[in-house]
């Protein structure tokens, strides 16, 4: 489409919250596609949020895995400092690096999986979609589970971002 069209569209998808709003450069297109690092620490540097891994932006998964990549990198280096130990020594690095790999790794499938599921327009992809999200509606353990995922408060969770109970 041309500029114009593409600027009412974009004013009409934002609900013109920001008013008319016009294409002043040239367009260009970032493909939205799974990526996930070989490593999250090398010599005294580590990777978190996006430079880690990429995902479909599905419900802001993709920056709670983020949220969680600071705090548990908070969490480690806070260990190894209370301990007298040097945050960038690589022993304490690989341990930020495999709990986030082990973390990352069952939610960045997962979220590959549901956004393969929903793209697609196969009869039975539609069937399948149709029959999870019912069964999901009218199972409340799985409900919550996926609730809590969704939060970003499922899995082994930093305690930085755990919730506080009581007062």
């Amino acid at each position: 489409i041309d500029d114009a069209e593409f600027s009412r569209r974009v004013t009409a998808a934002s609900a013109g919250v920001l008013g008319r709003l016009e294409v002043t450069s040239a367009r260009w297109v970032f493909p939205l596609r799974l990526r996930q690092a070989t490593r999250h620490a090398g010599a005294r540097i580590v990777l978190v949020g996006d430079a880690a891994q990429a995902v479909h932006p599905l419900a802001g998964q993709g920056v709670n895995l983020g949220f969680q990549d600071v705090a548990a990198l908070s969490e480690v280096l806070g260990a190894a400092l209370s301990a007298g130990n040097d945050p960038g020594d690589p022993r304490v690095l690989r341990r930020y690096e495999r709990w986030r790999r082990a973390a990352t790794g069952p939610m960045i499938r997962a979220l590959d999986g549901i956004q393969r599921l929903f793209a697609g327009s196969d009869p039975l992809q539609s069937w399948l979609r149709r029959r999870g999200l019912d069964l999901v509606d009218a199972t409340p353990g799985a409900k919550r589970l996926l609730v809590r995922h969704a939060r970003g408060l499922a899995g082994e969770v930093p305690r930085s971002l755990q919730p506080v109970r009581g007062g």
